[in-house]
């Protein structure tokens, strides 16, 4: 069980005022999705940086791939996180 974050990605503070906690591996990939290379200090090879396909020409192929490449190096399989994630 971990903390859980809000869409906000703030605490997620329930109704009683207390800090909810949960499983959070989807919340993990979302938070991961959003780094860029260097971002952090002890895995500077980490994060996919899709804010770069944002106006390039990469296929959906292309950006699956690099979002699978940053899941393995976290010890993660895309295809359990898959339902999750939209390319368009």
């Amino acid at each position: 069980m971990d903390i859980l974050l809000d869409n906000g990605w703030d605490l997620d503070i329930g109704a009683d005022g207390d800090v909810r906690v949960g499983e959070t591996a989807v919340q993990d990939v979302g938070s991961l999705l959003q780094l860029n290379k260097a971002d952090l200090k002890y895995a500077p090879l980490l994060g996919p940086g899709l804010i770069r396909f944002t106006k390039g020409k990469a296929t959906k192929e292309e950006i699956l791939k690099e979002i699978a490449l940053n899941l393995k190096i976290d010890g993660k399989r895309i295809n359990d996180f898959k339902q999750y994630i939209n390319v368009k």
